[in-house]
């Protein structure tokens, strides 16, 4: 980019930074917490505190039952901000290139540059993420998938220190917003990458953040 080029924000500026490729997607919760493999097993969780906690209060000790349903109320709590937090960047956050790497279950491969501070040279980085479904688009090794990412850490050092990741398709249904987003990603040099890191089977854990 030139000094003359023009800043392109296309999200909003949230905490003082911006992305000049937002998937603006509107994230529907309800989905996201039945679609998001990490937010449904919490979810989980806290229906197992919460039926259990009202048994113990009705049957039992009502002070154990107490601390049961109060556990219960707090995991709801946090539940809840998280998503809150995603609907954010789902409509701000940076629209990322996913391609599906396993079926059973669903699993995709999120590349983002990670670099930030105004760096010329990219600074790749992978994150794999596992869903419950990604319909309505295809669950077949090869697929690519519009994915978002938002960035955590410090930014020293010109780079991001983690990526915050997630298919569209957890939190929107619309084939018609999907397709658009997929449209969008039209960086050739992106899929490439990605596409190599599958072949080197740069592989992090799920949820682990691993730098190209």
């Amino acid at each position: 980019m030139n000094d003359e080029d023009p800043i392109t924000i296309d999200g909003d500026i949230v905490g003082g930074t911006f992305s000049s490729r937002a998937p603006k997607v509107k994230l529907n919760p309800v989905r996201f917490l039945f679609r998001d493999s990490t937010v449904y097993f919490i979810f989980k969780i806290f229906l197992f505190f919460a039926l259990v906690g009202a048994l113990v209060l009705a049957f039992w000790s009502k002070v154990a039952g107490a601390i049961l349903l109060v556990i219960a109320l707090l995991i709801s709590a946090s539940i809840w901000r998280y998503i809150s937090l995603r609907k954010v960047e789902f409509r701000n956050a940076v629209l990322s290139p996913g391609i599906v790497v396993a079926q059973k279950p669903p699993t995709v491969l999120i590349l983002a540059n990670m670099a930030c501070g105004g760096s010329r040279e990219p600074v790749w980085g992978v994150k794999m993420e596992e869903c419950r479904s990604l319909r309505p688009l295809p669950n077949k090794v090869g697929q690519r998938i519009p994915c978002v990412t938002a960035f955590q850490g410090s930014g020293m050092g010109g780079s991001w220190d983690k990526m915050v990741s997630s298919p569209l398709t957890s939190g929107t249904g619309n084939k018609k917003k999907l397709e658009e987003a997929l449209s969008r990603l039209d960086d050739e040099e992106e899929w490439q990458v990605l596409e190599f890191a599958i072949q080197q089977e740069c592989f992090p854990e799920i949820g682990k953040t691993l730098r190209l």
